[in-house]
């Protein structure tokens, strides 16, 4: 076993990430952003949902999902913006390799593309 980090809550999602960083969403408390080489977490962000938040190639943005909104966050600086608030559970999100359109899915068997 390489290393271990804990929390309250169930682990529902694990993602890498291209800066070689590694992101989880962790039930009640959001999507957490974990430095393996310094073995701390370097970024907090909402979207506390079974849905992967997704990077871009240059690791400098990521989209995620929180129920019924998608939201993009700058790594860098901390900024976040919304993108979407709709009325039906997000169950998927994906982004483009361009970084310029995002895809997703919902409970009501819809796909619905935005521009990122």
């Amino acid at each position: 076993m390489l290393d271990t980090i804990e929390f309250r809550g169930i682990v529902s999602v694990i993602k890498s990430m291209p800066s070689g960083m590694v992101a989880f969403v962790v039930s009640g408390q959001g999507t957490k952003v974990w430095d393996p080489v310094t073995k701390k977490i370097v970024q907090e962000f909402p979207g506390d949902s079974p849905v992967a938040p997704v990077f871009t190639q240059d690791g400098k943005t990521a989209v995620y999902a929180d129920d019924v909104r998608v939201g993009r966050i700058n790594l860098e600086s901390g900024g976040k913006q919304s993108l979407y608030l709709g009325i039906d559970r997000i169950t998927a999100l994906d982004l483009d390799p361009s970084g310029k359109v995002i895809a997703v899915g919902s409970v009501k068997g819809t796909v619905l593309l935005l521009d990122a």
